[in-house]
């Protein structure tokens, strides 16, 4: 048994309880403790982990290496198991295909043919000469085996990324690749380092011998480790049946054949327990039985998996994905998009969203539980709609771009019940500006009489008994500017003409109050402009012009485009035509989708601008916020740089992605501003007193939950410039 225990654990192995605690260790708590490690919740529940690392050496040199076929690939991996690197990553040429639209493939994809794969090579080291040493060694390691092309090392860490980039996204590009309605299968099997390069072709055999010729082979190959993927629709009994055969076959292989492990890194689960007796043996598997009937002799915790007596298991309750929407049909559920979202942990993620309108799609297709299907309506309005900030960052996360904010955009324009408010709100938006920002200033000075605890509990109170209806303002909220006049034309300016979209947000709210004398942004631009030698020209009638953004977000497609429209004919009307700037990122994302061209404030501020300022009193320290938006633009490093222009220390706020104001939903739906500020106060050194943003609302919400005041970028900007 001994013998069985170390020679499983010589390389990667998760099938089943960790038997090796039972020999690596004698006090019983480590056993019992190392025991708990991979028993997927079936002897008890594990509430904190503590994880030791691994060193992560300074300097590191990457290459991409094409070899003939899997066979020669996994030999070149096998001498550089013997020569040690850092990682060695196996890709099939089937695999490769799907992630040839990658710009690091450039450097490889002429020299493959059909069949020929590649391997992803990382060294790492803790000198440069330490590195460089090591990299010669895989070099001839490799070559006496027999390469494509000579491996080249790169060290720049930005082509590294890329070439990552490549392996990264295997997982999700292969699973997009597969027929809407299908469910995406991995598989994670090891097998000992000298026996990889037939285990390699073996699996390949084994694939195509049940059909499953779209499959993809890839994984962490310098540990005997084999990823590979496929698709299947478990809709039908055929594909049951052709999956179970090519289970038993794999089981067989791997286990019997290979002496290896049928899961090498994840879970045992119902997949694969009805095989932990053929790949352990009737003892070990007995002796497991043994320690689950310790800790739960009644099989009440997480009954079935892991060990189950089914021997057909793996092919019950399987997963379906109905196809639901065409935005979100290839989504494979990988949970990549979750820590972007700003309502995951307090209502759903887009993974759960995605989740929960599939199963509602299957449910009315066959009509199996209506009364859940109308339990998943009435729930999603308020987890899956209303709480849903519509950012779309998830799409920044996912390997394949999904836009699960623009499916939820889209469900709200299918419900459509406001359409009367919107239409009106679309004709007279001149109208609704003035009433917002009269609104507002009533807000403000009813906080000013009777104090901003009893407004807070009337508006929290209504908030609440509205079903969310009836705003909730905050007390950093304050009127704005309202409506800059038209400057003064200079017709000697050095820099020309510049066109300033002032957004609608910007004139209606204000910035909370500062220790500092700061303009509203909307003066500190036009000052900013004519500082830097422009001269600024505001479109006509500026009074109610938006740019439609906020209509769309509410389910308004029609009403946004038809506000949009008349800002661009506004726009059009100018003489002569100048390059266009606004001062809020939302807008200007949006107005970049509508096809107007503009620039960002801090784009523009930071390129065209500031060359022309003089920094006269720059501040010590400033917290610095990056909008959902100004990320879908990818401005971060250009909002990071204006910062440091005014302030000799930045600190930038890494624990929020979006802020869940999300325009006004901050003001209807409070928790979830709440919620995605939860840990912002981390974010903030105690000698920082101010924080910029580039969207007014966004400042709102970070203003309450950060306790300093959040003010436009372009205001600090003018404040540090004046003369």
């Amino acid at each position: 048994m001994v013998d069985t225990i170390r020679r499983k654990y010589e390389i990667k192995n998760t099938v089943g309880y960790s038997l090796n605690a039972l020999i690596d260790f004698d006090d019983p708590i480590d056993i019992l403790t190392h025991m708990m490690v991979g028993s997927e919740g079936t002897l008890g529940f594990v509430s904190e982990i503590t994880y030791n690392t691994v060193p992560d050496h300074p300097h590191k040199a990457t290459a991409l290496v094409p070899f003939v076929t899997n066979h020669k690939a996994a030999e070149g991996v096998q001498a550089l198991h013997e020569v040690g690197v850092s990682a060695a990553e196996f890709m099939e040429r089937k695999a490769l295909a799907t992630v040839e639209h990658l710009p690091a493939m450039e450097t490889v994809k002429g020299l493959l043919n059909d069949t020929s794969p590649a391997v992803l090579i990382e060294i790492m080291a803790e000198s440069d000469e330490l590195l460089d040493i090591e990299v010669n060694k895989a070099i001839v390691a490799m070559e006496t085996v027999g390469t494509l092309s000579r491996p080249a090392f790169i060290k720049d860490p930005q082509i590294q990324l890329g070439l990552w980039d490549i392996r990264k996204g295997l997982f999700a590009s292969a699973g997009a690749d597969r027929p809407k309605g299908t469910v995406m299968l991995t598989e994670d099997v090891a097998v000992p380092i000298h026996r990889l390069a037939d285990a390699v072709d073996d699996l390949r055999i084994v694939l195509d011998r049940h059909q499953f010729y779209e499959g993809i082979i890839f994984g962490h190959a310098l540990a005997g480790n084999l990823h590979f993927q496929m698709h299947a629709d478990f809709t039908t009994e055929a594909e049951r049946v052709r999956f179970d055969a090519f289970t038993a076959d794999l089981a067989y292989l791997v286990s019997v054949t290979y002496k290896g492990s049928l899961k090498a890194e994840h879970g045992t689960g119902r997949a694969i327990a009805p095989f932990v007796e053929q790949e352990w043996g009737n003892k070990a598997y007995g002796l497991m039985h043994e320690i689950k009937n310790l800790f739960d002799k009644e099989k009440l915790l997480n009954p079935g998996v892991l060990l189950n007596d089914d021997k057909k298991i793996h092919v019950q309750d399987t997963k379906h994905m109905a196809t639901s929407d065409d935005i979100i049909d290839l989504c494979i559920e990988c949970g990549f998009c979750e820590p972007a979202c700003p309502s995951a942990g307090l209502t759903l993620s887009p993974r759960q969203r995605i989740a929960v309108t599939r199963e509602h799609a299957r449910l009315e297709k066959d009509g199996s539980d209506n009364d859940l299907r109308i339990a998943l309506e009435q729930g999603f309005v308020h987890a899956g709609m209303d709480t849903c900030a519509g950012c779309n960052l998830c799409s920044l996360r996912c390997p394949i771009g999904i836009e699960t904010g623009s499916m939820i955009i889209g469900k709200r324009s299918e419900k459509r019940s406001g359409d009367v408010i919107a239409n009106f709100a679309a004709g007279n938006t001149g109208l609704v500006e003035t009433a917002m920002k009269g609104a507002v200033a009533s807000q403000n000075f009813a906080r000013k009489v009777v104090g901003n605890g009893i407004i807070d509990g009337i508006t929290g109170t209504l908030n609440t008994l509205s079903g969310n209806k009836i705003p909730k303002p905050n007390s950093t909220l304050t009127p704005g500017p309202g409506t800059p006049k038209q400057p003064e034309p200079n017709t000697g300016a050095p820099r020309g003409n510049i066109t300033y979209f002032p957004a609608c947000a910007s004139r209606m709210f204000g910035a909370p109050k500062t220790d500092f004398d700061l303009l509203p942004v909307t003066d500190a631009m036009l000052i900013l402009l004519q500082r830097a030698g422009f001269n600024p020209i505001l479109p006509e009638n500026i009074t109610g012009l938006c740019c439609g953004q906020p209509f769309l977000s509410k389910g308004f497609p029609k009403q946004a485009k038809e506000v949009g429209d008349k800002l661009k004919s506004s726009l059009a009307t100018i003489n002569p035509k100048t390059d266009v700037v606004t001062d809020m990122s939302t807008c200007a994302l949006h107005m970049k989708e509508d096809g107007i061209s503009i620039s960002d404030s801090a784009e523009f501020l930071l390129k065209k601008v500031v060359p022309y300022l003089t920094i006269s009193n720059p501040l010590e320290i400033i917290a610095v916020h990056h909008n959902c938006s100004a990320q879908r633009m990818h401005e971060q490093p250009l909002t990071e740089a204006l910062a440091q222009v005014c302030a000799k220390e930045i600190a930038v706020l890494k624990s929020i992605t979006c802020c869940g104001y999300a325009g006004d939903k901050g003001m209807y739906q409070p928790d979830l501003n709440a919620h995605a500020l939860r840990r912002v106060k981390d974010d903030v050194p105690d000698n920082c007193h101010l924080g910029v943003s580039t969207v007014s609302t966004c400042a709102t919400g970070l203003s309450e939950h950060t306790e300093i005041p959040f003010v436009s970028l372009a205001s600090l900007l003018e404040f540090v410039s004046r003369p």
